[in-house]
């Protein structure tokens, strides 16, 4: 049952990062999109993205704390702590991927 839990939540991550985060990071969190040719984006794979602790990705995606050009603030705009935490944790298996 908890396998099945976490793989949901793996899942809603992955589908909470294509409906709010590709268009300007990419799919693969590199992002090489037309957003990321007309303001800073950050690479998601970087050294400096996942050397953040999970605090701070969650406040910079919640909250837009340290976010200057294009504020995220997503717990204001329909996302739940929930769903940022899964976003947080779907983030991190960028670091896996070559």
């Amino acid at each position: 049952m908890l396998v099945a839990a976490v793989f949901g939540q793996d899942d809603r991550g992955t589908t909470l990062f294509k409906s709010n985060c590709a268009r300007c990071h990419g799919s693969d969190g590199r992002a090489k999109t037309p957003a990321a040719k007309k303001m800073p984006v950050a690479n998601l794979r970087s050294k400096d993205v996942q050397d953040m602790s999970d605090e701070e990705m969650f406040d910079t995606i919640a909250y837009g704390k340290k976010h200057k050009e294009y504020p995220h603030a997503f717990l204001y705009h329909g996302l739940t702590e929930d769903d940022i935490h899964a976003i947080v944790r779907y983030i991190r298996t960028f670091k896996e991927k070559p």
